[in-house]
């Protein structure tokens, strides 16, 4: 009988299976995304094991040094190599079964340079640039800064930025843009100064360019002029694109999204086509001027979706605004597309043969959606001009 039970207990348990989970939700926290060579990085790791067992950390990477050496533990300061480079970062967690893995990327880029003095290019050679200057880096009077298509620019710095008085060109190509925004691991808004072309000397010339997380996208002021070609202007904390003080900007394929105002206009030339500015948490456009001499033309573009106005117009300000949609502006989507605000012309401002959205095909309702004369409470003697309007989208509106 004794015999039998231990057969009995035996074939049990040599049939009985202990099932194991893998650690799981493994994840990598790292101080940085974007380093110099030989920059220090401290890594922690977390995950979790269903089981309870003890669990373990190795850490190891394609390229750079841990401390300790042998990558052991649950946080480790990694040193950078000296090459630039994407370096792969693997976090491996056993527990002593089974190995689960994660891996995230580091970057390892070359440095922008810090000073300017003479014309330059700075081309892609399949690294990141990083600008770590604690003040913006000045392109003076008479120098070229040239950045071509695949470019990518962080930086580091909330004070850094470009400065230009001489001549800024960017050059990149549809599906390979250049790109600058902050060198943070997920970029917020204002996190540094952005592009300033500064002067009567100064130009700018920027195709298929990405900027976004600034302060303000780019500002031309004080004269200056520049050129924007299928850019992509966002997520600024104050102004996608300024231009100001008797400057000059032409703006052909753009989107200016998600900043607080997408343009800014005072004072200055303005010729706006084919482009888009929505989701600006404030508005689209703000135009304004104290004096008459200045041209400002918006033409077959799409304004929409802006938390308080599609385009405000204020002082003498007197745009020509044509064959654009103009709709769902205001918190509630039919807030007013186009408001005169502290306006002192009483001429008509000509705002005609556009789109007003869907439901706004006659001229009451379209009138709901503009705030002049109109609006006995606004005090204006300047009536926006909207007829002839569109009945539907024209089809070069982006």
């Amino acid at each position: 009988m004794l015999s039998s039970a231990v057969l009995v207990l035996t074939g049990c348990e040599s049939g009985y299976n202990f099932p194991n989970e893998a650690p799981s939700q493994l994840a990598i926290d790292k101080d940085a995304c974007y380093v110099t060579a030989g920059a220090e990085v401290f890594l922690s790791g977390s995950a979790y094991d269903e089981d309870e067992d003890p669990i373990y950390y190795q850490w190891s990477a394609t390229a750079g040094t841990f401390e300790p050496p042998d990558g052991e533990g649950s946080s480790v300061v990694w040193t950078a190599p000296v090459e630039p480079g994407t370096v792969t970062i693997t976090l491996s967690v056993t527990d002593e079964i089974e190995t689960s893995s994660v891996s995230e990327a580091i970057e390892v880029g070359g440095s922008f340079p810090g000073f300017i003095t003479e014309s330059i290019t700075i081309e892609d050679e399949g690294y990141v640039y990083i600008l770590d200057k604690l003040q913006p880096v000045d392109v003076p009077p008479g120098v070229t800064l040239t950045i071509t298509e695949g470019v990518r620019i962080v930086v580091s710095n909330e004070n850094g930025g470009i400065d230009v008085e001489g001549t800024m060109v960017i050059r990149g190509e549809q599906g390979d843009e250049v790109v600058i925004g902050p060198a943070s691991c997920d970029p917020v808004k204002g996190e540094w100064r952005g592009i300033r072309i500064v002067g009567a000397t100064a130009h700018g010339s920027f195709t298929h360019a990405r900027i976004h997380s600034a302060d303000n996208g780019v500002i031309v002021t004080n004269r200056a002029r520049a050129e924007f070609y299928n850019c992509t202007i966002y997520s600024n904390l104050l102004r996608g694109v300024e231009v100001s003080d008797s400057s000059t900007a032409v703006m052909t394929g753009c989107t200016v999204w998600e900043n607080e105002t997408g343009v800014y206009v005072r004072n200055a030339y303005l010729d706006a086509q084919l482009s888009s500015f929505r989701y600006n948490g404030d508005l689209g456009l703000d135009i304004s001027a104290t004096v008459s001499d200045y041209e400002m033309t918006v033409d077959t573009c799409k304004i929409a979706n802006n938390m308080l106005y599609g385009i405000l117009i204020m002082g003498i300000a007197q745009p020509e605004i044509h064959y654009c949609s103009i709709y769902s502006n205001g918190m509630t989507g039919t807030g007013e597309a186009v408001r005169l605000e502290a306006y002192s012309v009483t001429d008509s401002i000509r705002v005609d043969r556009n789109f007003w959205g869907i439901g706004y095909d006659s001229e009451e309702e379209i009138a709901t959606l503009i705030y002049d004369r109109n609006d006995v409470a606004s005090g204006i003697q300047a009536y926006v001009d909207f007829i002839p309007w569109l009945p539907s989208e024209p089809p070069e509106v982006p």
